[in-house]
């Protein structure tokens, strides 16, 4: 009788752990995922956010722009009129048939 009593429990503690690990653990760990994902979002949404008000602080204030509009802004210090531009340096290659 106590042979059968132990396979019993045993059996029950099996069904029991085959329930939680199929039905609350999948759960479980969805859930922990959303979580990682959102904080994800977040830290990107806050870097992004740093960056531009790093941005528009050392360029001074600029007013914002329509989307797909791009605008180039040259220094003119770096790049004047009467620059010499180099071609390069000549590479010779043979052609391989």
């Amino acid at each position: 009788m106590a042979l059968l009593k132990f396979i019993l429990v045993v059996y029950l503690i099996y069904i029991s752990l085959k329930f939680v690990f199929v039905r609350v653990v999948p759960m479980l760990l969805v859930r922990k995922i959303q979580k990682l994902q959102e904080e994800a979002i977040n830290r990107q949404q806050n870097a992004q956010q740093a960056y531009r008000q790093g941005a528009t602080q050392s360029q001074g204030y600029q007013k914002p722009q329509q989307k797909g509009n791009v605008t180039i802004t040259v220094d003119p210090q770096k790049h004047s009129s009467n620059a010499q531009f180099d071609d390069g340096e000549y590479i010779d290659y043979e052609e391989i048939k």
